[in-house]
């Protein structure tokens, strides 16, 4: 492990092996002194955020065209590693954040480390980086005041329950400038975001509510 970030209890490890699988290129854990990386519970259990066969593991590695290294995942701890000047760099409150990781190409420095959370439990479960740049983050929330400008958005505020979300951060971790909740009355969470060749992202999800039809 090439430089260690705390730890404790459950932690985050991100490990990057040779193409041929005959050689470790470079390996990171981090973590606070609370579960990281588990969502809700270690045991697989209809509980909040964890609605699925894997939802207490669920999280997401990607990288850029320049081969940097993203991660979306969640903490229980209020002490996780936070990086200086980033968009949300103090736990958001409830039970568990969302957590965005930024390491560059060969895992020997993290370029950024921030929440990803509101007011109670929220977990940031999948990523991709548009062709400009910005990281487009998803997953479910019961939190009623993310962050990001939500102004004219598909929906401005939590829709009850459970929802989906999605934020726009920059590449650099220090803004987050849009946050769209996407829900119903029911459950709903959000497992997919890709971008199509003119760079239109396409969100997949589920939902136990009465979902728009377009």
């Amino acid at each position: 492990n090439n430089g260690a970030l705390a730890g404790g209890n459950y932690d985050i490890v991100v490990t990057m092996l040779r193409a041929d699988g005959g050689g470790l290129i470079g390996s990171k854990k981090i973590g606070g002194s609370l579960e990281d990386g588990v969502n809700i519970s270690t045991t697989r259990s209809l509980n909040s955020l964890q609605q699925n066969y894997g939802d207490d593991g669920r999280s997401e590695v990607n990288l850029d065209p320049a081969g940097n290294i993203y991660v979306a995942s969640c903490t229980k701890s209020t002490n996780f590693p936070v990086t200086g000047g980033v968009f949300q760099p103090t736990f958001g409150g409830g039970g568990q954040d969302g957590v965005l990781l930024k390491f560059n190409p060969n895992l020997s420095a993290l370029s950024f480390a921030s929440y990803l959370g509101g007011n109670a439990n929220d977990a940031a479960y999948v990523l991709s980086v548009h062709p400009n740049g910005n990281i487009y983050v998803a997953g479910g929330t019961e939190s009623s005041n993310l962050l990001g400008n939500t102004a004219g958005t598909i929906h401005a505020t939590n829709q009850g329950g459970i929802d989906g979300f999605v934020s726009i951060v920059n590449t650099t971790g220090t803004t987050i400038s849009r946050t769209t909740y996407l829900g119903t009355n029911g459950t709903d969470q959000v497992f997919g975001v890709q971008f199509d060749r003119s760079g239109i992202p396409y969100v997949m999800g589920q939902t136990t509510g009465a979902w728009p039809v377009i």
